[in-house]
């Protein structure tokens, strides 16, 4: 899982993003996604892609409270992230 790894980049929208999965959340939101500095509640979701078969590299679906969604991807050592109609890649 590549949590504490932070993303940058988004092309119009600049951002920079982390997230936490939390060890013993006390209800439903069992993750915290930093986006430029701001802390919002989330949700995972490891079979968001319903019947269908997930992208090569998907890692989990991060559901915010705000109805975000953020999609985490790892594969050969690379690490992504999708948010809306951008990709962030590993900044750190």
């Amino acid at each position: 899982m590549p949590v504490g790894i932070h993303y940058c980049g988004g092309e119009k929208i600049k951002r920079e993003i982390s997230f936490a999965i939390l060890p013993k959340p006390d209800d439903q939101w069992d993750a915290r996604v930093t986006i430029n500095g701001r802390i919002y509640k989330a949700m995972t979701a490891y079979s968001f892609f319903g019947k269908e078969k997930p992208p090569r590299g998907f890692v989990v679906a991060l559901l915010g409270e705000d109805r975000s969604e953020l999609l985490v991807f790892r594969e050969a050592n690379k690490d992504w992230l999708e948010f809306g109609d951008y990709t962030y890649r590993k900044c750190d």
